[in-house]
């Protein structure tokens, strides 16, 4: 049967031409370009770039951390990434990556809340969830939080103003501690392992 969706073999000046073009372009090799490479990988929500103070060139040697769009990062977004990068004509010679996941601070929150008439619990969950994680809810589309990104308090109470029935976020604990932030630190993602939400109707 004949091939479909080939191309000619491609000689050596075109080959040639094709790699300057690359090179000229505006930013290629550049931490943007490199960016703006991975988080078109299907099925990533944001990635970060640190240097890999272990290796002896670190300059041009870096540790990619990709967040996906599931936390967290399955195996085989980590392996797009790393194909993406490792394609000759997509990085500088002598540019090279290691990709990885953040880590993921899990956390329990127990969020307490003033309500007119009680509310379902698995929407408040779906609502926060899709805030933090990325997504959509009643009409609303979320970009979620990124590495490094802190969720605070007021966050949360805009996020849960979505529902008309709820007159106040009176507090949001961890651990029975009043919290008014959770930082995930620099190269780190917020996960949400557990959402307890108490109502009082007022």
């Amino acid at each position: 049967d004949d091939f479909y969706g080939g191309a000619d073999y491609e000689d050596d000046e075109s080959y040639r031409q094709r790699l300057l073009d690359d090179v000229q372009a505006p930013g290629f090799g550049s931490l943007p370009y490199y960016v703006e490479l991975c988080e078109a990988v299907d099925g990533v929500h944001d990635v970060l770039f640190i240097e890999d103070t272990d290796n002896i060139d670190p300059k041009y040697t870096r540790i990619v951390l990709v967040n996906g769009d599931v936390k967290e990062t399955p195996s085989s977004v980590l392996l797009e990434v790393l194909m993406e990068l490792t394609i000759i004509d997509n990085r500088v010679v002598g540019h090279n990556f290691t990709v990885d996941k953040p880590s993921y601070s899990e956390h329990e929150l127990v969020i307490n809340l003033d309500v007119a008439t009680e509310l379902d619990d698995n929407d408040l969950k779906d609502c926060l969830t899709a805030f933090c994680d990325g997504g959509a809810f009643d009409r609303m589309e979320y970009a979620g939080l990124n590495i490094g990104e802190s969720l605070t308090k007021d966050m949360i109470v805009s996020c849960l103003s979505v529902f008309p029935d709820i007159i106040e976020v009176t507090s949001v604990k961890e651990n029975n501690v009043e919290i008014t932030s959770l930082d995930p630190g620099a190269e780190g993602v917020l996960k949400l392992d557990s959402l307890t939400f108490n109502q009082t109707e007022v």
